[in-house]
């Protein structure tokens, strides 16, 4: 039903198809993205030596 119409109006069909890519292109843009994140690890290294022991 869709495709019927947008093959028969082919007009229609490219002038969504050039605002989807133009809406793409503006969207892509606009997207930030950062190379490093700061991210948080809720983690604890704890490292005791104990002489004369076998590591385990």
């Amino acid at each position: 039903m869709i495709i019927d119409w947008f093959a028969r109006n082919s007009v229609a069909a490219n002038l969504l198809m050039a605002l989807l890519v133009i809406g793409g292109l503006i969207a892509s843009v606009n997207v930030t993205s950062e190379v490093m994140p700061e991210i948080s690890l809720d983690r604890i290294h704890v490292e005791v030596p104990y002489l004369g022991a076998a590591p385990e």
